[in-house]
């Protein structure tokens, strides 16, 4: 025997070894499974973006109220677009076994990045609208103040006079609707003040011009 190692109990540790292996491998192999359980279940339950969906139509709300309907069309009918587009991929997902709303997700938030886009336009929009009917409203009453002292100083001739009574009336017309164009302005209807604005404008002068005809054909010499 001499100084022979024993080897019992290497063929222990060695069986032992032999035996830890497969319950090893095992247990990786039921941890796998397990996790893979666990991601179908997640993905099966998951829960559809209510709150993505909320905050998109509250921006579009939002817009609209910014008068994005009149100051901002394109920029809001893409967002609504984009809204429908979402919504119509959650109805998809919903009728699933496994649902995914990662798509859903990413149409939300850019229908509310449009939507806001909208808002903004929208606010700029309608001050420059404001800003471009009120030049226009104060122009046509300097118009019409000018035609105002027109007709005051028009020749007051015998032949004139049904031509003078005509312009007088066509000139309280012109205040009416003057102030019809103010109301426009008060209530933000910005396009009908300054196209009744621009009405005033051009009758004031044409106004003026029939006055100037006048004055230069009584002043003008006789054949």
């Amino acid at each position: 025997m001499g100084n022979r190692i024993p080897r019992l109990p290497f063929l222990l540790a060695e069986k032992l070894e032999e035996q830890r292996q497969p319950t090893s491998k095992r247990s990786i192999l039921m941890a796998a499974v397990l996790l893979a359980f666990v991601a179908l279940v997640t993905i099966g339950c998951a829960k559809p973006p209510d709150q993505e969906m909320q905050q998109a139509q509250s921006a579009i709300e939002a817009a609209k109220t910014a008068g994005a309907d009149t100051y901002a069309a394109d920029s809001l009918g893409k967002a609504q677009d984009v809204l429908s587009q979402a919504h119509a991929e959650m109805q998809a997902q919903s009728g699933k076994m496994f649902k995914s709303y990662t798509k859903a997700k990413e149409l939300l938030a850019q229908a509310k990045t449009a939507a806001d886009q909208a808002a903004t336009a929208a606010a700029a929009g309608k001050a420059q609208a404001k800003s471009d009917a009120e030049a226009a409203v104060n122009a046509a009453k300097t118009a019409l103040d000018g035609a105002t002292q027109a007709v005051a100083t028009a020749p007051a001739s015998k032949d004139a006079k049904a031509d003078l009574e005509a312009m007088q009336s066509d000139l309280t017309t012109l205040k009416t609707l003057i102030g019809e164009a103010d109301s426009a302005l008060a209530s933000e209807d910005y396009a009908g003040a300054k196209q009744k604005a621009e009405q005033v404008q051009k009758e004031a002068a044409s106004i003026v011009s029939d006055v100037q005809q006048a004055v230069a054909k009584k002043n003008s010499p006789k054949a």
